[in-house]
């Protein structure tokens, strides 16, 4: 019992440390993003019927001026 409580209060100070320094960090200016998406649409009337699977890739490239204030170029 002694060595889980010791294993557990060890682990809760490491995710604690990791965490402070992700705070230390300069914020970068330059960031990107890529996404992807895929769905399922259906439809079924009387008459038709329309499958498709459609998929979608999107890339996000921005940068930073202020820190409220940023330009984003999408894909």
């Amino acid at each position: 019992m002694k060595f889980a409580s010791k294993a557990l209060v060890s682990a809760i100070l490491l995710v604690a440390s990791v965490g402070s320094q992700a705070q230390t960090q300069a914020d970068p200016k330059l960031y990107a993003e890529i996404g992807y998406a895929a769905t399922t649409f259906k439809v079924e009337d009387a008459a038709d019927q329309f499958k498709a699977k459609p998929a979608l890739l999107t890339g996000i490239l921005g940068y930073q001026i202020h820190p409220n204030v940023a330009v984003e170029g999408l894909l």
